[in-house]
């Protein structure tokens, strides 16, 4: 039956004098980005039609974003996986955590470079060839809306698909960067780190007076420090 429909939509197409194919970028709700294409003709009346064939899924072959997002997964998100499953020891010390965040921060940060964006680029292009893929192309320039824009500069866009990608790269590593040490800088993982200083070095017989002397501003009235 729906052999026969998109048959006879075929024949009175091609008879028609006047027939064109729209094709037209959307976006839904969920942000997923969609081509339609739609085939309009109009009839011997001169009335126009618009006929919906059917829903097609087409392959990816365009090397965008969700092709790259894979090699930014195993590049920059590598690091931080370790670090997830390293944290998750349950024999592990808040000062022994904040150390391993630490060097997991530095190792994102020696990233964060020219020279290791350009040895990413290069591996992401090698593969997409070895694939038969293209390779990387710069997005449709859209401008944003008026009411959404501040002053009256004219619009900037990237010169090169590299540029572009090159941009996306270290804000996923400051991203990254940013998010761990936001983690291990708050005020109550500081007190509960000064807190279990003040017990291990207890046990230990170390000095913790600095540490002490912090919690005990911390808490104030609540803990007594003459009593301690």
């Amino acid at each position: 039956m729906s052999g026969q429909v998109v048959r006879s939509l075929a024949t009175e197409i091609r008879q028609s004098n006047f027939f064109a194919i729209l094709a037209d970028k959307t976006t839904d709700i969920s942000n997923r980005q969609q081509l339609v294409v739609c085939l309009r003709w109009m009839d011997d009346y001169l009335q126009a039609h618009e006929d919906l064939i059917n829903l097609y899924k087409i392959d990816n072959t365009c090397c965008n974003y969700s092709r790259i997002d894979q090699r930014f997964v195993k590049v920059l998100l590598r690091n931080a996986n370790n670090l997830s499953k390293t944290l998750q020891c349950k024999d592990l010390s808040a000062a022994e955590s904040k150390s391993i965040a630490q060097k997991t921060v530095q190792t994102m940060k020696s990233l964060r470079e020219d020279q290791c964006f350009d040895l990413f680029w290069e591996n992401v292009v090698m593969k997409s060839r070895r694939k038969s893929v293209e390779e990387p192309v710069l997005p449709r320039k859209i401008r944003m809306p008026s009411r959404f824009e501040i002053g009256t500069a004219t619009a900037e866009f990237h010169s090169t698909s590299k540029v572009f990608y090159r941009q996306t790269y270290f804000q996923a590593v400051d991203h990254i960067v940013q998010a761990i040490t936001d983690r291990f800088e708050q005020e109550d993982f500081n007190i509960y780190l000064n807190t279990e200083q003040v017990l291990l070095k207890c046990v230990k017989d170390v000095d913790f007076s600095e540490e002490f002397k912090l919690v005990c501003q911390f808490y104030q009235e609540d803990l007594h420090e003459a009593n301690l």
